[in-house]
């Protein structure tokens, strides 16, 4: 019988937890012999100390973004409550984050998702992805798997972010479905960042610090331990011959297909507007 490993894996942005609650769920770590500890967030800061030293063995969402702010949300203070407050004009939210603070009486715009690497990057130091191949193929195992689960399992993934995701508050079952049906279409089965996601981060680390324009941004990206597990069929071999539902970069660039996800969003946000569980029916 296979050793547990015991990894920390902090998250930067709460958000990532509705779908890291799932991978975990799932089993698809515990599968590959890994108990992940996930569900704490670190800073920026913090962040680059703890996997230098080796306090963490991997940190999700550690990546430069437009959205970097949303990191900056404390357990008692989401961005929301900034605009409520006065305390800033306007903030970029994601789901369910939106759903409470139209609740609380705030205009929600709906505007269309920036190229971003959505949930989640994951970055780790060179000695222990070194020291430690075996595990950090079995950590990627088991988030292609836990997304696996994710895209292929809509039903009970929306029972666990309901049961589970409690970090803005209690959500229903309509604002669960809600979320999945957010998230799931912006979820990358192989793990490739794309093209436009990447040179969107360069971007905005441009902007952050010039010295980044010296540097060539595919530099930044070790890609090689996700293009292994493509190379064997690993991520072929869980969908089959099946096409799943939003699974593809190529069906995230059709038309009709995007149509079709605006058409199912708001059936989803109408079932949300008329739940009597919401406190409010005001949602968008």
């Amino acid at each position: 019988m296979r050793n547990i490993d015991k990894i920390s894996f902090p998250y930067r942005a709460q958000t990532h937890l509705t779908l890291l609650h799932v991978v975990a769920e799932s089993g698809a770590w515990a599968k590959h012999g890994l108990e992940v500890d996930y569900n704490f967030q670190i800073s920026m800061s913090d962040a680059h100390r703890a996997v230098t030293n080796g306090e963490v063995e991997f940190i999700g969402g550690n990546h430069i973004s437009t959205a970097t702010a949303e990191g900056k949300e404390t357990k008692c203070d989401t961005l929301w409550r900034w605009v409520q407050n006065g305390k800033v004009d306007a903030a970029f939210l994601r789901a369910p984050a939106h759903l409470f603070a139209a609740d609380a009486g705030l205009k929600i715009i709906d505007i269309e998702p920036l190229p971003m690497i959505w949930y989640t990057t994951i970055s780790s130091s060179l000695p222990f992805i070194e020291q430690h191949p075996d595990i950090v193929e079995r950590f990627l195992k088991g988030m292609i798997e836990g997304i696996h689960f994710f895209k292929t399992q809509p039903e009970s993934s929306i029972e666990i972010i309901r049961e589970r995701y409690t970090n803005e508050g209690r959500l229903d079952h309509a604002q669960a479905t809600y979320v999945y049906q957010n998230l799931a279409p912006l979820l990358e089965p192989k793990l490739y960042p794309t093209i436009a996601a990447i040179a969107n981060v360069y971007e905005e680390a441009k902007r952050l610090d010039a010295d980044a324009s010296r540097v060539n941004p595919m530099e930044l990206w070790d890609l090689h331990h996700i293009r292994r597990l493509d190379d064997i069929g690993f991520v072929d071999g869980l969908y089959g011959s099946q096409k799943s539902d939003a699974c593809s970069a190529q069906d995230q660039k059709d038309p009709e297909y995007l149509r079709d996800q605006q058409r199912r969003w708001a059936a989803v946000v109408a079932t949300v507007k008329a739940s009597g569980e919401s406190e409010s029916g005001d949602c968008h």
